[in-house]
């Protein structure tokens, strides 16, 4: 966490938030993105939102309650998405980055039954998002 800090501009610190926390997709749960977005903003503000925690099930709930929420979509203005799909180039990507991590999905892929896991169905959120008005981004 201080790590994250000591890489940001002092002048950009006090308009920034970030949480390294375990989401849930559970509203009223105290570690509930869309709760805790709603708490922190006004509809003036700039927010942009990276969905990217490495869970499908939570990530698809999350995606779905937002586009089911008309005040949480008057709150977002830039929405960035690593949508983990069933059957991506991704989950056969094995990178080695200075000999200590490897990179790609491997298991963190949804199987093919289910619900909005397919490249398709990701277009299709990604489009609703932007039908909405949040100008929403994925990467593969």
């Amino acid at each position: 966490h201080s790590h994250y800090w000591s890489t940001v501009p002092a002048e950009l610190r006090p308009r920034m938030s970030y949480y390294n926390v375990p989401l849930s997709a559970n509203m009223g749960h105290h570690h509930h993105l869309w709760t805790t977005l709603k708490a922190l903003v006004k509809p003036d503000d700039f927010v942009a939102v990276k969905l990217d925690i490495d869970n499908h099930d939570i990530e698809v709930a999350l995606v779905r309650q937002l586009l089911n929420s008309p005040d949480l979509i008057s709150l977002i203005d830039e929405f960035f998405w690593e949508h983990h799909v069933y059957d991506s180039p991704l989950k056969r990507t094995r990178v080695s980055l200075f000999d200590s991590k490897n990179l790609g999905w491997h298991d963190q892929v949804p199987s093919r039954n289910s619900p909005d896991s397919s490249l398709a169905d990701s277009y299709n959120l990604l489009l609703q998002l932007r039908q909405a008005g949040i100008r929403a981004h994925s990467w593969i």
